[in-house]
């Protein structure tokens, strides 16, 4: 029906042998519902992200397969508002294993038995990692070297009493 791009509801009526009222009011019974299929199990990622003073996005994310469980346009953030998207997360049916979010005070108490985790880093901050195979050093960010590289200029002294 909707393939061929929109319509109008003489269109549809000419269609379908019948008048424009009786389109309208078989559309108007329609109820449309959309359909959102979540995991039964998430590992909540959840932040507030700012777009100009007073007006943010608080997003709860699923970090097992990446999909947005709950947002909330907030004008700050509050605890109370997080503990809100929690709830309304479990109320869905969805099992919350741990939760990972800012070192914001007063979070970590907040959710009874559901563990907690820091952030490590703020979302902006990138640390690269060496192209080691164990990426067990980390690049130096202002020289982009590693630690061991060939790159003597940023690993050593330069001798200043020895100038022949």
């Amino acid at each position: 029906m909707y393939s061929g791009g929109k319509q109008t509801y003489s269109q549809l009526a000419t269609q379908f042998g019948c008048s424009t009222k009786t389109i309208q009011r078989r559309l108007d019974k329609v109820l449309i519902v959309p359909r959102k299929e979540f995991s039964s199990v998430a590992v909540v990622i959840m932040d507030t992200t700012y777009l100009g003073r007073g007006f943010g996005v608080m997003v709860f994310k699923n970090s097992i397969d990446g999909i947005v469980l709950y947002k909330q346009y907030v004008r700050y953030e509050t605890n109370a508002l997080y503990l809100a998207g929690i709830s309304e997360i479990s109320r869905r049916g969805i099992y919350i294993q741990g939760i990972v979010c800012d070192g914001r005070q007063g979070l970590f108490g907040l959710f009874g038995d559901i563990p907690v985790q820091m952030l490590a880093l703020g979302a902006s901050t990138r640390v690269p990692v060496s192209p080691d195979t164990n990426n067990t050093a980390l690049f130096d960010p202002k020289t982009k070297d590693t630690p061991g590289s060939r790159n003597e200029k940023t690993h050593t002294k330069t001798d200043k009493t020895n100038k022949n």
